[in-house]
């Protein structure tokens, strides 16, 4: 994000020396491997140096692999010595991370989160999984499900049912569910079939609890100041989906507030449906991940078909 922007582009000493320490551990020494790999000549780890923002052309290659596996694992580490420090005074605390889904679905793994290892990590599955009930408003992304489906179900989907293999028996809490109108599809009428669709859905698949995203008013009533005067965003959800916000949509507002009480009300039923067995295993590989230009496009049309 910031590397479109030509800001924070840069790692500090510390990062890059820890890198070296990390490396040295993976080829346990023995620098000459590394320089195999790498095709390089450093005589020592301490001598190592890699270019930042590292270039996607030799994505495939050793380097790259190595940085994108040590980016997962050093942010890895941080969320563990955060939740280490909370337990330090509060053992019995429940820990939660809103993981944004794209890292997962997305074929980029440059982003230094490791979706499984934070998942196992936390007490609690986090994150922002959502649904397009209609046209992304935002630009250059793509609606192609449109002529397919009644709305966008492949994120809700695919990651639950990731989320739910590796973290089975953890509360799966959606800490910001874009299920509704808002930041990147807009629709004054939003259908209630389509509400209570995509929360069925969710629910079915793994989420237990959810806060849902909506774009709030005032006191008294009128937009916030922030959505006032010059809306001239780069991103248009970001100042001009107020108005489809479900606060103004009040039959939306009411079918979330039926589905949930229906969710609840069948919630044995809706266990014992999820605790199926499920004769189908799709094995996937971080590795293949990092590694590979269009890996988990393929794999999304490998589930979407199944």
């Amino acid at each position: 994000w910031t590397q479109k922007f030509q800001e924070m582009t840069s790692i500090s000493s510390y990062t890059l020396n820890k890198f070296r320490s990390w490396l040295d551990k993976k080829y346990q020494g023995d620098i000459n491997e590394l320089n195999e790999n790498w095709g390089t000549h450093f005589s020592q780890f301490a001598d190592v140096a890699i270019e930042i923002p590292i270039d996607p052309a030799i994505k495939g290659e050793a380097k790259w692999y190595d940085w994108t596996r040590y980016n997962m694992d050093r942010s890895t580490d941080w969320f563990t010595y955060v939740q280490n420090e909370l337990h330090s005074v509060n053992e019995d605390a429940d820990t939660h991370i809103k993981i944004m889904p794209r890292m997962f679905m997305d074929d980029s793994r440059s982003g230094g989160i490791d979706t499984e290892a934070l998942a196992e990590l936390t007490t609690m599955v986090g994150h922002d999984a959502k649904s397009f009930g209609s046209e992304n408003i935002r630009p250059g992304k793509s609606s192609k499900w449109i002529e397919k489906y009644a709305y966008n179900w492949g994120i809700v989907t695919m990651f639950h049912d990731f989320m739910e293999s590796v973290a089975p028996n953890k509360i799966n809490v959606n800490s910001e569910s874009h299920f509704l109108s808002s930041g990147q599809w807009r629709d004054l009428d939003s259908r209630t079939s389509y509400v209570r669709s995509v929360y069925w859905l969710a629910t079915l698949l793994g989420m237990d609890a959810n806060m849902g995203w909506f774009w709030a008013r005032d006191p008294d009533g009128s937009p916030e100041d922030r959505l006032e005067g010059d809306l001239d965003f780069f991103d248009p959800g970001l100042g001009g989906a107020f108005a489809g916000s479900n606060n103004m949509q009040p039959h939306v507002t009411n079918e979330v507030t039926q589905v949930m009480f229906d969710l609840n009300s069948f919630s044995e039923e809706i266990i014992e449906l999820r605790e199926q067995r499920r004769p189908l295993r799709l094995f996937y590989s971080e590795t293949t991940a990092i590694n590979t230009n269009d890996y988990m496009t393929k794999g999304y049309e490998l589930y979407e078909n199944l």
